[in-house]
């Protein structure tokens, strides 16, 4: 093994997206926090131990997306790591990369590929709160494993595995869900680790079986009275905040870059008052209220809402208050326009004052592109005031209204008690033209 260079015990954050397509050769020692960004690795393998750390010895790896694409026709391809030495602990990572073996020689085919890591060669493994939904690809490989592709027998390694999921997107190779062994230290928390695999039989069922489980069922099991685990888009990922906000001007930051934070977590760490609304993009992340309120006090001719543009993105856990006027259409004390893509709105309270000439709600004014939606744990507790002037004015207390026919609606305990005024179609819940 290659020897640890001068960056042993030294700590580095990752501070953005990046791609990369070399690797990382000399044993690495100390500390990589991801920061919640996501690393593209996309190498074609010359050789074995094919992973952005080829080797790590006594390391920390947290808090990192990794994406891309791994080519290999040889042995220790993983998302994270080819091999682990000494003590070292993998947290809060999700990995989203494609191993694509062609390894179909050799005793038994064996690729010894793993999801995070090839191999554990000595000491202790750690991986808490960590996702794998990559693929692992190889119809004629096989020795390969879920999270780790082999650990070696000895009665000195110890390999721990919890609060984690293996839920591949594509998995082709011959694997357990999460460890392959020959010893009897893997200490793979069972009611705690969770497996998504429909359409693929594994050499050996390690963990939970999650298949039946809807996300949000999921994510309660894997957080067990924590908050590591969230909804995005319809799957359960690991919480990995991005971007705290304490005061005005780190929302008014925020709002006018909002467009910037696609699958990042933004985390409300304070009440915050005169808020200006989303001004720049479409909020494709995760925005996590974490119990605090936002006052308002906007007003526009139309889209009019804290957020204007919701395509992809989760808010949850957030009360706002104030209110919202328009001058033509489309207002709601939360988000004006679901355009695009799996959005979700959970455990929301808002008691904002909404008035428009139509297309007004609660909680979401209209949905023009999503292609599902969920509304879930929400309360609405304002009045809707809706002012006559010819247009089509069909409101809702909680969802205003939406014209797609193929959309995916899904609201449960949601409560409005608010108020109405206006004449023209309205319904506490909702409105489809």
């Amino acid at each position: 093994m290659p020897s640890t260079d001068e960056y042993s015990d030294t700590f580095f954050k990752l501070t953005a997206d990046i791609t990369v397509t070399t690797m990382r050769t000399k044993t690495f020692s100390g500390t990589f926090d991801g920061g919640g960004n996501t690393l593209t690795f996309n190498y074609t393998a010359t050789g074995d131990n094919a992973a952005p750390f080829a080797y790590i010895t006594g390391a920390t790896i947290k808090n990192l997306r990794v994406a891309g694409t791994i080519n290999t026709g040889y042995k220790f391809a993983a998302g994270i790591a080819a091999q682990t030495d000494g003590t070292t602990n993998i947290t809060n990572c999700q990995v989203s990369v494609t191993i694509n073996s062609t390894n179909d020689t050799g005793k038994d085919r064996d690729g010894t590929h793993g999801g995070l890591v090839a191999y554990q060669g000595s000491g202790t493994l750690t991986i808490n709160n960590c996702l794998f939904d990559g693929e692992l690809l190889g119809a004629s490989t096989s020795g390969c494993g879920g999270f780790v592709g082999w650990v070696a027998n000895s009665s000195s390694y110890h390999t721990y595995i919890s609060n984690s999921l293996f839920a591949p997107a594509n998995i082709t190779v011959k694997a357990p869900t999460f460890c392959r062994h020959n010893s009897s230290t893997l200490h793979l928390e069972a009611s705690t680790c969770y497996y998504i695999t429909p359409n693929w039989t594994a050499s050996t069922v390690q963990g939970t079986n999650a298949n039946s489980m809807t996300a949000e069922a999921l994510v309660a099991a894997l957080n067990n009275g924590d908050k590591n685990w969230c909804v995005h888009r319809g799957n359960a990922i690991p919480v990995m905040v991005n971007l705290v906000i304490n005061n005005k001007t780190e929302w008014d930051n925020f709002s006018s870059h909002a467009g910037n934070y696609e699958n990042k977590y933004v985390q409300l760490n304070a009440d915050i008052s005169n808020i200006t609304a989303m001004t720049s993009g479409t909020f494709q992340g995760i925005f996590d209220g974490n119990g605090h309120t936002l006052t308002v006090n906007l007003s526009g001719g139309g889209n009019v809402a804290p957020f204007k543009y919701l395509d992809g993105g989760t808010i949850m856990n957030l009360t706002v208050a104030g209110t919202v006027t328009s001058t033509t259409n489309y207002c709601s004390g939360l988000v004006a326009r679901a355009t695009g893509g799996v959005c979700l709105i959970d455990n929301c309270v808002v008691n904002t004052n909404n008035t428009g000439f139509g297309f007004v709600g609660g909680v979401l004014a209209y949905c023009d592109g999503a292609t599902s939606l969920t509304i879930s744990n929400c309360i609405y507790g304002g009045t809707i005031a809706i002012q006559p002037n010819g247009y089509d004015n069909y409101s809702g207390g909680i969802f205003g209204w939406y014209n797609r026919t193929d959309l995916n609606l899904t609201m449960y305990n949601c409560l409005f008690k608010g108020n109405y005024t206006g004449n023209g179609q309205f319904h506490p819940i909702g409105v489809k033209k």
